[in-house]
């Protein structure tokens, strides 16, 4: 649908609004869900498209159907408005939210997950060969399956390809490919190469990707703590300026989860931070998570700092509380 010349952008409008029209499907509302949440992350279309196929999602077209009624696509495009200072979701935060509108963010997930044909003939990196071409492609989109075992593969084998990864585009291969992304940060680690990557990773925006990557690398190597620490702060600060509140809410239950994780894997001091973490769940105690969390404060100042739990958070986790 993003192929240059294949649509016009009021054609596209079109085809948008025709999946949110489509038959319902047993288990599952509708089954193009998928498409839609591309569209909105795609930056091949305008704002105004992506702002449309936002719109479908969240309040299925409701203010874009009364336009509709009284005006072409060609005027509709014209009359989309975006709004000041509106920032597009990402495509972790799109799944989570669609999940709880819709009532079926597993589904969404195999959705996504399932390559189709237009997909295909838009960007397929595999029909480019070698790891190398999906490695580059990995940083501008979501590769399949298949595709990031490749990577995956030809990283721990391949000890020159992990160079061709520039600290700059580190966010976007966390964000896109997370599972990569923590293969060849674990690559530039043993190479003792890894502290400019690992400071971009430290400075990233909270997400869903970010916390995945952050986790999986602290229970695989031993990072040092002073980034790991900035990385809390960062996410800490992340969920303060967070101005919507159910979103805010999303958040901090991600960096409880996260922070709990750290704890019991022993990866921080917590007495290091404890003011810092007792001031967040305090500040946040309306939160379920944030109240379990400074239980376990307190659990460990009773016992002098000293950490005997044992275990940690997974991947499966953290998606499961950015749901709630």
């Amino acid at each position: 649908m993003r192929e240059p010349g294949t649509l016009s952008p009021p054609e596209r409008l079109c085809s948008l609004y025709l999946l949110i029209k489509v038959p319902k499907e047993e288990g599952w509302k509708y089954p193009f869900h998928s498409f839609l949440v591309e569209a909105v992350c795609d930056s091949h279309f305008s704002e105004q498209e992506r702002f449309f196929a936002y719109d479908l999602l969240h309040g299925q077209g409701v203010f874009m159907r009364k336009l509709w009624s009284i005006r072409t696509p060609e005027q509709l495009l014209q009359r989309i408005a975006v709004p000041q200072g509106f920032q597009f979701p990402s495509r972790a935060e799109l799944v989570g939210t669609i999940g709880l509108i819709w009532g079926s963010r597993q589904a969404l997930l195999r959705e996504l997950s399932r390559p189709s044909a237009t997909a295909k003939s838009l960007h397929d990196p595999a029909a480019d060969g070698g790891a190398e071409a999906l490695l580059t492609a990995a940083l501008e989109a979501p590769l399949l399956p298949a595709q990031q075992q490749t990577v995956v593969e030809a990283l721990a084998s391949q000890n020159g390809l992990v160079g061709s990864l520039s600290p700059e585009r580190v966010h976007a291969l966390v964000e896109h490919n997370p599972v990569i992304a923590v293969e060849a940060l674990l690559q530039l680690v043993r190479d003792r190469r890894a502290d400019a990557h690992l400071a971009a990773l430290a400075g990233m925006p909270l997400s869903l990707h970010s916390m995945e990557v952050v986790n999986r690398l602290t229970a695989a190597a031993d990072l040092p703590p002073a980034l790991v620490h900035v990385y809390i702060a960062n996410c800490i600060a992340s969920c303060q300026a967070a101005q919507d509140k159910n979103l805010q809410n999303r958040l901090v239950r991600l960096v409880c989860v996260f922070l709990q994780s750290l704890i019991r894997n022993r990866v921080i001091n917590v007495q290091e931070l404890f003011l810092e973490v007792q001031a967040f769940c305090i500040a946040f105690s309306r939160v379920r998570e944030a109240a379990g969390l400074f239980r376990l404060l307190k659990t460990l100042e009773t016992e002098l700092g000293g950490v005997s739990l044992a275990g940690g958070a997974s991947a499966s986790d953290l998606s499961e509380a950015a749901q709630l």
